[in-house]
Parts: structure tokens; C-alpha cells; sequence
């Protein structure tokens, strides 16, 4: 059963690493940066409120 939850968590962390180097890809093709998508968050959250 240990063994099984490990293998479990391995998965999800190898998954993570995975989407993230998908986003920065992303992110590299649309010539987008990470303080880009903050202010794009920002300015999102300002306009809903």
C-alpha cells in the first residue's frame, strides 16, 4: 500500500513539471512573460471588480 501512494505522488509531481514546461513553452511562442501574465491577472481582476 506504501508503495502505491508513492508511486501515486510521483505521478502527480512528474505531471506538474510536465504542464509547466508546456506553459512556459506556451508562453515562449506567444513572445508573453511571467510579469505579462501578472499584469494581465491584475488588470482581469480589476475589470471584474
Amino acid at each position: 500500500m506504501k508503495k502505491f501512494k508513492l508511486q501515486n505522488q510521483q505521478g502527480g509531481f512528474l505531471e506538474i513539471i510536465i504542464a509547466i514546461i508546456i506553459i512556459f513553452l506556451i508562453m515562449k511562442y506567444f513572445g508573453l512573460t511571467i510579469t505579462g501574465m501578472f499584469e494581465w491577472v491584475k488588470n482581469l481582476f480589476y475589470s471584474i471588480w
